[in-house]
């Protein structure tokens, strides 16, 4: 009861968050506040670069790309509205969901700390203004931090970015380069190449003895309600009385290598081997997707409230 009661206060924080951004930016006009809130919306969620570390592996393995060999780093931060920021906009925290790693290896220094966005309608229409900080005091107070003014284009519905000089570090969130980029679903920035993420709940039925199962065998478990994203994060598949399976569930958007066409894959994987036994696609928007191989059975929907959110 606890958990759900935190649960259902931050949801209506969230809520007061964005009618806050809408009053903050009122007096600069109606098309102000409507930029504000649709930036704040987007840019609310979790973030990850699963593709772009899945891409990097291929490319290691095929040397096809002239810097292969460099590490790419994991990325997993969740951007949440925090309150109104004192001086008028928006406050967002910047959370990594966990320690930055490397496909290869990971030193220390990858993994980011909290940070701090204050958000603010920009000086011209179609603009959002923003300052990474450190801490939220620092925000509140005014103190200087790193600016970018992301400018909408209408045409690509996404925004783009440009960074003011600041004092910004190598692993500021949103800052590094000078032309960064925040689509429907995706986010350039510390280069890497994020997408926000979706959670699914899925249900998942499994016979006992797994591939070798004969029709007429009755011993089987059923399980609901696994919730995982949908960048490359696998559950695995547990029995009835909690004991794990030998096998995961992964659920991912990637790129067919030979057509460049974006899917939305579920692969059902050995977790010995890491083989992916099967797996079934759908298009990358998709809410629903599942598979049946008369043993194995899992149906997947997308998360009715606040998918983009594990909570």
């Amino acid at each position: 009861m606890k958990t759900k009661a935190l649960i259902d206060h931050a949801r209506r924080v969230a809520a007061l968050v964005l009618a806050a951004a809408a009053e903050t930016a009122a007096a600069q006009g109606l098309a102000a506040a409507d930029e504000l809130v649709r930036f704040g919306s987007w840019l609310s969620g979790e973030w990850s670069n699963n593709e772009q570390v899945w891409q990097h592996d291929i490319d290691v393995k095929a040397a096809s790309a002239p810097n292969a060999t460099a590490p790419v780093y994991r990325v997993h931060r969740v951007i949440r509205a925090a309150g109104p920021a004192a001086g008028g906009g928006l406050l967002f925290s910047v959370q990594p969901a966990v320690p930055a790693t490397a496909s290869t290896a990971a030193p220390a220094a990858a993994a980011a700390p909290l940070q701090w966005l204050r958000l603010r309608s920009g000086a011209t229409p179609g603009e959002v203004s923003q300052e990474v900080l450190t801490t939220p005091t620092a925000a509140a107070s005014g103190s200087p931090g790193c600016a970018v003014t992301w400018r909408y284009n209408a045409t690509d519905q996404a925004y783009t970015a440009t960074t003011a000089a600041g004092p910004c570090s190598a692993e500021t969130l949103l800052t590094r380069g000078p032309v960064l980029r925040l689509g429907l679903r995706s986010l350039s920035a510390d280069g890497a190449i994020s997408r926000k993420l979706r959670y699914f709940e899925a249900w998942v039925w499994i016979k006992q003895a797994g591939p070798g199962a004969t029709a007429d065998d009755k011993r089987a478990s059923f399980t609901r309600r696994v919730l995982f994203h949908s960048e490359g994060e696998r559950a695995v598949v547990r029995y009835e009385d909690g004991s794990e399976s030998p096998y995961a569930l992964e659920l991912a958007q990637l790129t067919y290598q030979n057509t460049r066409k974006s899917i939305l894959k579920l692969g059902l994987i050995e977790r010995a081997t890491g083989k992916t036994l099967t797996y079934t696609w759908a298009n990358p928007e998709a809410t629903m997707i599942g598979m049946n191989l008369g043993w194995f059975q899992a149906g997947l929907t997308q998360k009715a409230e606040r998918p983009d959110f594990a909570d």
